[in-house]
């Protein structure tokens, strides 16, 4: 669940099915915030929102991207202050357990998640990129 509380009011809720909120990274956007919102639906999945969270709409979720492996991370990528994020997927070859993983990057645009590209694939556990990746995702 999300709440979005304004000078110790609560203003609204909104409620993820099976979602699970990890963390979160925000910015401004005039008055208002957009944050990226990161969250897990199970043991192989996670995702994020970019959500907007203003005094007159309340929360209002505006793009949801999925991944296929738990580890999604909000960031802040190209130096504009908007969250963005990087998101972990596995390529499933030869299946999930013995698969290597890489990272999809996307960057936060008018309230939707555009992705950049992915990292190399990998079979150790990489931390999150710290900028945007701008390899072929041809992989997937």
């Amino acid at each position: 669940m999300l709440a979005y509380y304004i000078d110790g009011q609560l203003r609204d809720t909104a409620t993820l099915d099976y979602e699970y909120v990890e963390q979160a990274s925000c910015g401004w956007e005039g008055d208002a915030q957009r944050c990226a919102v990161s969250y897990f639906t199970g043991a192989h999945s996670s995702g994020a929102k970019s959500v907007f969270f203003s005094a007159d709409a309340g929360i209002e979720i505006t793009d949801d991207i999925l991944g296929g492996a738990p580890g999604t991370m909000p960031t802040y990528l190209d130096g504009n202050g908007r969250a963005d994020v990087a998101l972990r997927q596995s390529t499933y070859d030869p299946n999930y357990a013995e698969a290597p993983q890489y990272w999809e990057t996307y960057l936060e645009f008018g309230g939707e998640f555009v992705r950049t590209g992915c990292t190399a694939p990998e079979y150790t556990n990489s931390p999150a990129p710290t900028e945007p990746a701008y390899r072929s995702c041809d992989y997937i």
